[in-house]
C-alpha cells in the first residue's frame, strides 16, 4: 500500500525529517507551494516560501526512490514559472479549498486558461477545488486535468446521511465517469 503525501513550507531540516519518516510509504510526495499565504497558518507554524533551487533539492533527494515529486497549490500565472524550472511529475491545481487568495478565479477557471501549457511542464495534472458534480469531473478531463481530488462532496454527504450519503455520491458522480 502506498499513499500521496503533501507537505506545508516547513523550514528546509523539519521538511526533509517529514518525508523521511514517509518514504517507505510514499508513492507521491508533494509540497504545498501555496501554504505559506494561508491566514489561519499564519502563526500556527513557521512556514517559508520555497525558490525553484529549494523544491529541485527535494526533487533531487526523491530521484531514483521511485517516487513521483508534486508541486500543490499551483493557482497563480507566475507558478507556471516555477514549473518550467522544477518540472515536477505532477503538478496539482489547488487553491486550498478558497483559503488563499483567488484573485483570478476558481480552479476551472484556471484549469481551462492553463492546462495546455502546465502538462508542457509536468507529466501529470491533477485538481481539485469546486468540483462538486459529474458535470465538473467532466469538464475538469475535457481541460486537460489527469486526475480530479474530490473532498468536500463526500464529507458533505456523510455528514448529511453517513455511509448511505456516501453511496449516493459515488452513484451520482459515476453517472457520466468511472470511478
Amino acid at each position: 500500500f502506498k499513499a500521496h503525501f503533501f507537505f506545508y513550507l516547513f523550514k528546509k531540516e523539519k521538511l526533509f525529517d517529514h518525508i523521511k519518516m514517509v518514504l517507505p510509504y510514499a508513492k507521491t510526495i508533494g509540497i504545498d507551494i501555496d501554504s505559506y499565504g494561508i491566514k489561519t497558518m499564519e502563526n500556527l507554524v513557521p512556514l517559508e516560501k520555497k525558490s525553484a533551487g529549494q523544491l529541485l533539492e527535494v526533487k533531487d533527494f526523491l530521484s531514483g526512490k521511485n517516487i513521483d515529486f508534486a508541486l500543490k497549490g499551483i493557482f497563480y500565472p507566475e507558478d507556471i514559472d516555477l514549473l518550467k524550472e522544477v518540472k515536477p511529475e505532477i503538478a496539482y491545481i489547488s487553491n486550498h479549498g478558497g483559503r488563499v487568495e483567488t484573485r483570478i478565479g476558481s480552479t476551472a477557471e484556471f484549469l481551462q486558461n492553463y492546462g495546455k501549457e502546465i502538462h508542457c511542464y509536468s507529466q501529470n495534472l491533477w485538481v481539485d477545488g469546486g468540483v462538486r458534480s459529474s458535470v465538473d469531473v467532466v469538464t475538469a478531463l475535457a481541460f486537460g486535468a489527469d486526475k480530479i481530488l474530490l473532498g468536500r462532496p463526500f464529507v458533505t454527504a456523510f455528514l448529511k446521511s453517513g455511509k448511505d450519503g456516501i453511496e449516493r455520491k459515488l452513484m451520482e458522480l459515476s453517472g457520466f465517469v468511472s470511478l
